[in-house]
């Protein structure tokens, strides 16, 4: 799936490091805008583990439901047969390390036989992948953190031996049933990344000192984290974020202009009606009109979608 995609685009921004027979790693930052619709499918007896440095990438499961990957996130991918598309944020970077299982067991052999008698339970894994349709997601736990700790410090080919270890290690730790796994974020599970939490919440009252509760960060960590991750404050998300919630509900629901600011986190239209022309250069009511009318949409004053 993804080592496919990347192939596609090898140049300046993908380096690809054969580091033993049957597994390669590519460290990449792509740019430009996102990129959906793309195929997920991982050919058989393949494995691919994503470790995201930063930007997204989010999956879409056939019966709707999506998990999505951001910096910090450790994403495992056996087969997508699970899976309808995925999309890639313009900014997505990271290391990948893809496992040709055929051709790997030689090399990964005589890589557990450095260690003694270790031995990967393939079968173990499998189970384990099985469970999450082909997908899993490790996020803010001890393990991850550490290792994205320590691969900051290093650059380039170190940087793909590294993650090339620690898939292996990831692999030891899912044969092993170790404890903290069950931390693991799947499709539907009940905790989410930071950027999820948000859209989940956007008609909330979020706070610096709530999100701060609610992921075991002091404000500072959390607002350094947030910046690393999205590269803009957390305000500056939420409340970009907040009113094209609004833009969609104005263009598809008969809620009142109160009701759709109400719905984004905002008291009343005192403080939503000038926020979302310094956004979109009109009132709500002439973005519904101009929606209604089948009329282009204004996009945001900066351009973006």
């Amino acid at each position: 799936m993804l080592e496919e995609f990347l192939r596609e685009r090898e140049g300046a921004d993908t380096r690809w490091y054969p580091v033993m027979e049957g597994v390669t790693a590519c460290s990449f930052a792509l740019k430009g805008e996102p990129m959906e619709g793309l195929d997920p499918v991982v050919e058989p007896q393949r494995f691919e583990t994503l470790f995201c440095r930063g930007g997204g990438l989010t999956l879409e499961r056939k019966d709707g439901r999506r998990l999505r990957v951001e910096g910090g996130g450790i994403l495992l991918l056996s087969h997508g047969q699970a899976l309808r598309g995925l999309r890639l944020d313009g900014g997505l970077r990271g290391v990948l390390v893809a496992v040709n299982a055929p051709a790997a067991r030689e090399s990964l052999a005589a890589l557990c036989g450095l260690m003694g008698e270790l031995r990967l339970d393939t079968g173990a894994v499998k189970r384990w992948m099985e469970q999450r349709e082909g997908c899993g997601l490790l996020a803010d736990v001890p393990w991850s953190r550490a290792v994205f700790g320590a691969l900051d410090e290093l650059d380039g080919l170190e940087q793909s031996r590294y993650c090339v270890w620690k898939a292996v290690e990831l692999l030891y730790l899912l044969c092993q049933r170790s404890g903290w796994l069950d931390k693991e974020r799947s499709f539907g599970g009940e905790e989410e990344p930071l950027g999820a939490y948000l859209e989940a919440h956007l008609e909330e009252k979020l706070t610096i000192e709530v999100l701060s509760r609610r992921f075991c960060l002091s404000p500072t960590a959390l607002k350094l984290r947030f910046r690393q991750i999205y590269g803009q404050p957390i305000h500056t998300w939420l409340q970009r974020r907040r009113l094209e919630r609004a833009a969609e509900l104005l263009s598809a629901t008969a809620m009142t202009v109160l009701q759709v600011a109400q719905a984004v986190g905002y008291d009343g239209v005192s403080q939503f009606n000038p926020a979302f022309r310094r956004q979109y250069g009109c009132t709500p009511t002439q973005y519904r009109k101009m929606s209604k009318s089948g009329g282009l949409h204004p996009l945001p004053q900066d351009g973006r979608l």
